[in-house]
């Protein structure tokens, strides 16, 4: 029928359907998603433990080189999670086509989808 998943056939000869086919490039994949999600809870979660313990534990001591040694560490943290969720934005290349992926289902050039998606022949073997 009309909604059979397309082969791409990558310049390797090696023939795809999905970035699923390619487990190194899916997990790059995941990740990128994952980050473009999560990267501004996972990037300062760290700096609010950072505020939390310097008005619990130190309250009057807000010069202490640990606490500031540790909220600069937590404040670079938050600049290096959300440098690589943007160098993952901008650098994860399709496999097939070479452009960027974009954060969508399918490549925007050529329209590899992220995942595996059976066709409606498969289901209807299963009726």
């Amino acid at each position: 029928m009309g909604n059979e998943a397309k082969n791409y056939q990558l310049d390797s000869g090696m023939t795809i359907s999905s970035l699923d086919d390619l487990p190194e490039i899916a997990r790059v994949a995941k990740r990128q998603l994952f980050l473009n999600q999560w990267y501004r809870p996972v990037a300062l979660a760290p700096f609010l433990l950072a505020v939390i313990l310097g008005v619990g534990i130190f309250p009057n001591d807000s010069r202490n080189p640990i606490l500031l040694g540790y909220t600069f560490a937590t404040l670079l943290w938050a600049v290096l999670v959300a440098g690589y969720a943007f160098y993952l934005q901008f650098s994860f290349r399709c496999p097939y086509c070479s452009s960027i992926y974009g954060l969508g289902e399918k490549c925007r050039s050529c329209g590899l989808p992220r995942n595996y998606q059976p066709s409606q022949a498969m289901f209807e073997e299963l009726r």
